[in-house]
């Protein structure tokens, strides 16, 4: 019988999945709040009717303030990368004990991989059918 081979998640793959779940698209805090400034920006403006030029020169401050009313909201609803970096490390060196404890080996010997097809492939390349 062939003993299944001991397989974990990377450190890389929690970082990956982790970020991409807590970030808007994956795209920074700051961007977002741009985005939203630019298209609040252009509805006042369109609704108001008067030049470009002139709606910038008479809201622009309450278009930065704008800007940075939405990214501290953003900055409040979504975690920091350090944060989500601790958290990958919290999750990663979890599984690896576990594994490690399931299987009766040192944590060193188990495998890491980093997508879950190379998981599954590995995992099932090493059952007998």
């Amino acid at each position: 019988m062939i003993a299944k081979t001991p397989v974990a998640y990377s450190l890389r793959y929690y970082e990956k999945t982790l970020l991409s779940a807590n970030r808007f698209l994956g795209l920074p805090n700051p961007f977002w709040s741009a985005i939203l400034t630019l298209m609040i920006a252009l509805t006042g403006w369109f609704a108001s009717g008067v030049e470009l030029s002139r709606f910038i020169s008479e809201y622009v401050w309450h278009l930065v303030g704008l800007a940075f009313v939405i990214w501290v909201v953003l900055k409040c609803i979504t975690p920091s990368r350090r944060q989500l970096r601790r958290a990958a490390l919290t999750e990663h060196q979890t599984e690896v004990l576990q594994v490690a404890k399931l299987y009766g080996i040192d944590p060193t010997s188990v495998r890491f991989v980093d997508s879950e097809e190379e998981r599954r492939k590995i995992e099932s390349g090493n059952t007998l059918s």
